[in-house]
């Protein structure tokens, strides 16, 4: 399967969209790839060529769609609604964005199963396993125990729940024993894969508390981004402590002193993940590299970035020593950056890379 290798120049990014909910197995691949050609040149008007079409790609029903000019990326993601038509398939809509970085795409964890007994006994865990979260891909279990877990962050999230609940009743509260470890960096590029490192965050919790894990960038949009999260906490009266391990946030919901109900910690825990799996699918992230710049060009990056922000109230900046990374749904950060490399004056030259690691 293609990945970025038709995509990996940064003038290329400019005109390049990514096509998602691509219908698969209708019909064979290249022919796919054809009627994807074909759309995308009529929904651009015809006005600017579409260059290329990589599909299948190594994520599922995602296409990228490239165009000979800015134009023709521009044209298209200017469009509320793109349905796909075609004979032999029923009409299907698609979701069309700037290509840039996901904000959750599947990672790779190390599982340390060894606390659950011998090979034999975790061979049946993992058939369990993969029953209750058939998304999940699990590779070889080793002698000692360790195995290496492919999927989505959510599918993720799900199976650490899942864990800490078998191991708690083996072990009662303590959740070391439940381990899952970061995986080295690959060297070659795989738009789909990213590493996360996923360790149980040390919180004091009573039985009534609700454990909530997130990806750290949606946490962050979440909290800084949008009221949503704060508005949530002080509507039901409920307390939050939060734990921030790189990739990987941990929440512990808790009543007040002066609230009782347990239902209200269900029912926001309920509502942070739902809102968290909407924010999963519409956030793209940007990243402004300071990679070979000095510091008087870093200070351009930045001066740039808070005379915009105003006008993209609803994108969220997070600055840091190395980069700053802009999230948002994809109209926003795209235009956002555009506007920040002309502002900056280095327009093409922000080392500005989805991570594909």
């Amino acid at each position: 399967m293609a990945s970025m290798q038709n995509v990996k120049e940064p003038e290329t990014y400019e005109r390049t969209v990514v096509v998602s909910n691509v219908p698969v197995g209708n019909f064979k691949d290249e022919v796919m790839a054809d009627i994807l050609r074909s759309y995308f040149q009529k929904a651009n008007n015809n006005d600017v060529e579409v260059e290329n079409v990589t599909y299948p790609t190594s994520v599922k029903g995602v296409a990228f769609v490239t165009f000979k000019e800015v134009k023709g990326a521009e044209n298209v993601l200017k469009q509320k609604e793109h349905c796909l038509t075609h004979e032999g398939l029923l009409p299907t809509s698609l979701t069309v964005s700037h290509f840039s970085e996901n904000v959750i795409r599947y990672i790779f964890v190390h599982l340390d199963l060894s606390i659950f007994g011998k090979e034999a006994v975790l061979e049946n865990l993992v058939a369990e396993l993969k029953e209750k979260i058939p998304s999940l891909i699990f590779y070889v279990v080793e002698t000692n125990g360790k195995v290496i877990v492919k999927g989505s962050f959510l599918a993720i999230k799900k199976l650490k729940e899942i864990l800490l609940s078998k191991a708690s009743s083996l072990h009662g509260n303590d959740t070391n024993c439940v381990s899952l470890r970061k995986r080295k960096k690959k060297t070659s590029p795989e738009w789909s894969t990213s590493v996360s490192s996923i360790q149980p965050a040390m919180l004091n919790t009573t039985g009534s508390d609700q454990i909530i894990v997130l990806d750290t960038d949606v946490f962050k949009y979440m909290k800084h981004g949008s009221q949503m999260y704060e508005k949530t906490l002080k509507d039901f009266n409920v307390m939050s402590q939060e734990i921030v391990n790189d990739e990987v946030t941990t929440i512990c919901l808790r009543s007040s002193q002066a609230d009782s109900h347990s239902d209200h910690l269900e029912k926001v825990k309920e509502l942070i993940e739902e809102f968290s799996y909407t924010l999963s699918l519409e956030l793209r992230k940007e990243t402004f590299s300071f990679d070979g710049k000095d510091m008087n060009e870093r200070k351009q990056i930045l001066s740039a970035c808070n005379v915009l922000k105003p006008q993209y109230p609803q994108v969220l900046i997070e600055c840091n020593s190395k980069h700053i990374d802009i999230i948002g749904n994809a109209t926003d950060t795209y235009q956002f950056k555009k506007l920040v490399m002309k502002a900056a004056g280095k327009k093409g030259n922000f080392g500005n890379h989805a991570d594909t690691s």
